[in-house]
This record gives structure tokens, C-alpha cells and sequence, in this order.
């Protein structure tokens, strides 16, 4: 059951990411047909994010009604609809794009995460999560190398095109698990409690979402801009920067499955606390504007922490959380890391499109790295709600 749980979650999760980060990547093929500039696309993610924010709240109610890979099924097929108006739509269809992608967001980890919980043990809990979060990274590794190498071959309406389409038979193909495991992820269980209640009155939630809020405003904020700033400020072609991107998504694989046996092991705030650290010094060096060969090093070492944190946080939420609230301390957190993936972009975007170029943006990554790094060494960790 585990298995068939991490593989259909991870290839459902994988495909939104990629979805998700298509506008990113492709936005210096994008930009010119819709007669605007490449950094101005970062907004798309801010509006991506900011929809996820404002749906993720319900999504314990859809995963306890309808079951977790009904829900992730959903998401695929709202991810497909959101790259298909991007083709067809123009601007209109990024606007209407942008409300598809970020409802699709707001599902997938609620989703995962209430049937995950009922299948792991203390001892492997953050290995599994940890693996159930590659698909982030495998996601952008399809959006960084496959999106450009396609969009090379016919364009990028083409190279969307084929990504809503492996979109859709994934979908289908998660069908015949669906009714063996939509009954251990909560269906007509109890009813999981408020989130925002929960986020308001519970200190520790409380504090890992700010962590999380952190952690994520690098993580999509850098996501929106980083293609564009290797290929316009470094002097790579799109495809080259690309590759960066995938290669840091490649390391962030295996990089997240060795921090959660490290986590399992030891502490999983430890670990977080140190990848918050790594993001910040990465970030710094990018900061002054350093050779093509540091700064695609140092992209390399902060894309790969930035995708690498997802997991542990979402172990620790389960870890503290009763059976029943494992969704709501989920969708609790993921409040915090929509807010950052609304903010963050946006916020990146203005600041990339000012005289001062990216120092600023790097500026602050690493102010937001290291007020992570600092909540999580300042906490105590505690089991917030004991298990029954």
C-alpha cells in the first residue's frame, strides 16, 4: 500500500510542480508574443500562489470527502486545463491560467499528507515524506530540462501542449489504486478542525508556518526568476539555464532523501535549521554579483536547498498533529507557504526590474533564509497534539 500511495502522490505531485513552473521557464519564449517583459511573467506566480492561498483552507474538507487520489486526480486535470487556456488564451488565458494552476496547488500536500500519516511508522515517518516531496524537485527537473528542450524542437505552445497531455494519463492512470487507498486517507472519518483556528490558537503550528513562509518566499521567488537571471545577467542561452535549474532538481532528489534518513535519525527542526543556513550563505554570494562560474555554483547549492526542506516540514507538521488534524496542521502550514509563493514572486519581480538588477533579490533571500534558521533555533519542539 505504501508503495502504491508514494508513486501515485509523488507522479500526481511532479506534473503540478511542473505545470506550475512552466510559465517561469518558458517566460523568455512567452514574453516576446505577448509584448511584455520576461521578469513581469514572475507575477503569474504570485497569482498562482496567492489562489492556492486562498483555497488551501478547504482542502482538508475535499480530502476527508472525497479521499486523498481522487483529489490528486483533480489536480492534474485542473493543472491540464490551466496550460491549455496559457496556450489558447493569450493574456486573458495567463490571468485565468494562474486561478487552474494555484487551485491544483492548494490541494496536493493536504491531500498527501492525510494519507501518508496513516501509513508511516516514528521511524521512517520523515524518509517517506521526504520521498513523496522528490516529486517538487523531479517536477522542476521536467520543467527546466524538458519544457526548453521541447520548446526548441516547436515552440513552447507545443512544449505545453505535451506536459498537459502526460498530465491527463497520469490522472487516468491513478484510477484503479484509487478505491483501495481513498479509504485509508480519511474518507468519512472525523471531521478535521478549523484551520485557521488552529493556526491562530496553536504556538508550535504556529511557528513551523513561519518557518515555512520563510523557507518558501526564497524557494518561488527564486523559482520565477532564476532561468531568466542566468540567461539575461550570465550570458547562458535558455536551454543551458535550464539545465542548471534540472541539475539543481537532480541533486535536490537524492538531497531530500538523505536529509530525511539524517532527520529520522536525529532531529528533522536540526536539519531544517541547517538548510536555512545553507540558503542564506548561497544567497549572499549571489548577492555581489559574482562570475558566470560562482554564480551558477552558488544557484546550483540554493536551488537545491530550497528544494529540499518541503518534505521534513511536512513530517514534522504530521508528527505533531492527532490522526485527525493531521490535514488541518497541514493545510495550516501550507497557508504560510501560499502567502510566501504569492508574495515572494512578485515582490522578486519588482525588485529584479529596478536599476539595482538582482542584488536586491538576493538581499532578500538571505534575510528570509536566516529568519527561518533563527525561528527554528529559537523554538522548542514539542508534540503539540500527543497521539492517541
Amino acid at each position: 500500500m505504501l508503495i502504491a500511495a508514494l508513486a501515485s502522490l509523488v507522479a500526481s505531485q511532479a506534473l503540478v510542480v511542473a505545470t506550475t513552473l512552466s510559465i517561469p521557464v518558458l517566460a523568455t519564449a512567452i514574453a516576446p508574443g505577448l509584448e511584455v517583459q520576461a521578469e513581469i511573467l514572475g507575477f503569474h506566480t504570485a497569482a498562482v500562489f496567492a489562489t492556492a492561498f486562498v483555497f488551501t483552507s478547504s482542502s482538508p474538507k475535499l480530502v476527508s470527502r472525497y479521499g486523498a487520489i481522487r483529489v490528486s486526480q483533480g489536480t492534474l486535470l485542473l493543472s491540464a486545463f490551466g496550460l491549455v487556456v496559457i496556450i489558447f488564451g493569450g493574456i486573458a488565458g495567463l490571468v485565468l491560467s494562474a486561478a487552474f494552476l494555484g487551485t491544483a496547488y492548494a490541494q496536493g500536500n493536504t491531500a498527501s499528507g492525510a494519507l501518508l500519516s496513516r501509513l508511516v511508522t516514528d521511524q521512517n515517518r520523515n524518509l517517506v515524506f521526504s520521498i513523496k516531496q522528490t516529486s517538487v524537485p523531479l517536477g522542476g527537473m521536467i520543467a527546466g530540462l524538458g519544457l526548453p528542450w521541447l520548446s526548441g524542437i516547436a515552440g513552447w505552445t507545443f512544449a505545453a501542449g505535451i506536459l498537459a497531455a502526460l498530465a491527463l494519463v497520469v490522472a487516468l492512470a491513478c484510477a484503479p489504486i484509487r478505491s483501495r487507498l481513498d479509504i485509508l486517507s480519511g474518507r468519512g472519518g472525523a471531521t478535521p478542525p478549523r484551520v485557521i483556528a488552529l493556526l491562530s490558537s496553536d504556538p508550535q503550528v504556529r511557528s513551523m508556518a513561519l518557518v515555512a513562509g520563510s523557507y518558501a518566499s526564497v524557494q518561488f521567488g527564486l523559482s520565477a526568476l532564476i532561468v531568466t537571471y542566468l540567461s539575461k545577467f550570465q550570458g547562458l542561452t535558455l536551454q543551458s539555464a535550464g539545465i542548471v535549474l534540472s541539475a539543481s532538481m537532480a541533486l535536490a532528489v537524492a538531497t531530500r532523501i538523505g536529509l530525511g534518513v539524517v532527520a529520522d535519525w536525529a532531529s528533522a527542526r536540526v536539519v531544517l535549521a541547517i538548510t536555512g543556513a545553507v540558503m542564506a550563505l548561497a544567497a549572499m554570494v549571489l548577492v555581489g554579483s559574482p562570475s558566470t562560474s560562482v554564480a551558477v555554483a552558488a544557484t546550483v547549492i540554493i536551488m537545491t536547498a530550497v528544494f529540499s526542506w518541503n518534505g521534513l516540514f511536512l513530517a514534522e507538521m504530521a508528527r505533531m498533529a492527532r490522526p485527525e488534524a493531521v490535514s488541518a496542521a497541514t493545510a495550516a502550514g501550507m497557508l504560510a507557504v501560499f502567502a510566501g509563493g504569492a508574495l515572494a514572486p512578485a515582490v522578486f519581480a519588482a525588485l529584479a526590474s529596478t536599476a539595482l538588477g538582482y542584488a536586491p533579490v538576493f538581499a532578500l533571500a538571505t534575510i528570509s533564509s536566516a529568519y527561518g534558521c533563527y525561528t527554528l533555533a529559537a523554538a522548542r519542539s514539542v508534540r503539540t497534539f500527543p497521539k492517541a
